[in-house]
């Protein structure tokens, strides 16, 4: 099977890089193995072509994710910074974290602002028994004075005190 009258043709290469010719019956069945290694390895290289392309795909979508994760995070950052309530806490957690602090921060004021209250009210409370202790110190002073100065003995102003319960 030879193509004797164009000389070109005699060059001419095939899929296999083989020249025509050489598709005789015996030299097919003798190259059988080796096509068929070929195929295999171009098979590998496009599972191979193939898998990278997977990989730098979900590299790719791996990295669009965090920027999301990243634009969200500081969103959410930004809500809380914007309320003004002077929180600390670690920045560097989870995005349901920070939510779940946007979300508790009202609750956190109204529990600060009872807790203040609270402390108003038991500082006052404290000043007004301070402010009695002095004023009952001062009466019990002059109740003093005046029994020692009348000949009354500490006894004795026990001992009043006592009956009039």
């Amino acid at each position: 099977m030879t193509l004797q009258g164009n000389t070109s043709c005699e060059l001419a290469l095939n899929k296999f890089n083989l020249p025509i010719e050489a598709f005789t019956k015996s030299y097919l069945k003798d190259l059988k193995p080796a096509l068929k290694f070929r195929r295999e390895k171009i098979r590998a290289k496009k599972e191979l072509d193939k898998c990278v392309a997977l990989i730098f795909r979900s590299d790719e979508k791996r990295k669009v994710k965090a920027a999301k994760l990243a634009a969200k995070r500081a969103t959410i950052l930004k809500k809380i910074d914007d309320t003004g309530y002077g929180i600390v806490f670690d920045r560097t957690r989870s995005i349901e974290y920070l939510k779940k602090i946007l979300k508790d921060i009202p609750e956190l004021r109204r529990a600060d602002k009872e807790y203040d209250m609270r402390m108003a009210r038991e500082a006052k409370a404290v000043a007004v028994v301070r402010k009695m202790s002095a004023k009952l110190k001062k009466k019990s002073l002059t109740l003093l004075k005046w029994a020692e100065k009348n000949g009354f003995t500490l006894k004795d102003i026990v001992a009043e005190l006592k009956n009039t319960d």
